[in-house]
């Protein structure tokens, strides 16, 4: 397996990325994934594009066949890594400044009312799928995300469920980083092409989310390609 070099623009990036290494130490042996701007990051850099936007904390997305029980597990092992549970924020850890924001996967019984599910998690972590990764002055480690067309699908439910500008600006990152088109549309539901289909806002090809990435051009040739409706 070929390593993913990265090298951290600057110190936070740097610490987020060892943060993100050692999740994959904590977690080993648990069915996860990265999700959020560590998984649009990663996928871009596996591309070789140059990452956009950044945040200072790790999604991860716990599943499995017995998605409650690893999720629980992986918060007793967040805690005895000397992460503490956020009284406001039941799904986020802190540990100094680090922050690692605990999902599991959608559609779970109710015994997981403690717990925090993403929409479109089970999709994601169905596609996931280990990427060798160096991080310079870090170190590396093997870390899952999921394929491209997993990680449109989660962003397409997130902008569903909450219509945010960076679910908007993030899903023009993860067209950008498409490499084979039939590929990506043959991996996305019918459903979830129509739902690509009917984000209005980037059928303006001069509307400033296009400028979330460089490769503006090859985002809107992907969208124009894969969508439906």
């Amino acid at each position: 397996m070929t390593p993913i070099v990265i090298v951290p623009r600057t110190e936070a990036e740097r610490s987020l990325w060892r943060l993100t290494l050692e999740l994959a130490q904590v977690f080993e042996g648990l069915e996860w994934t990265l999700a959020g701007a560590q998984m649009v990051a990663l996928l871009e850099r596996e591309a070789g594009i140059e990452s956009g936007r950044t945040t200072g904390d790790v999604d991860a997305v716990v599943g499995g066949p017995r998605a409650v029980a690893a999720t629980r597990a992986a918060a007793g092992r967040l805690t005895g890594t000397g992460f503490e549970r956020s009284a406001e924020q039941p799904h986020r850890y802190h540990r100094g400044s680090d922050q690692v924001d605990l999902l599991t996967v959608d559609h779970l019984r109710s015994e997981a009312i403690d717990l925090t599910t993403v929409p479109g998690g089970r999709r994601a972590l169905a596609t996931s799928r280990p990427l060798l990764v160096e991080v310079a002055d870090v170190g590396d480690g093997v870390l899952p995300v999921p394929s491209v067309a997993g990680a449109i699908a989660m962003k397409l439910q997130a902008w569903a469920a909450r219509r945010a500008q960076r679910d908007l600006e993030d899903l023009v990152r993860l067209l950008a980083v498409v490499e084979d088109v039939e590929i990506v549309r043959s991996e996305l539901k019918p459903a979830e092409r129509r739902a690509l289909g009917r984000l209005a806002a980037l059928y303006d090809p001069t509307a400033s989310v296009w400028r979330t990435t460089r490769s503006a051009d090859d985002a809107r040739a992907a969208f124009a390609r894969i969508r439906d409706g």
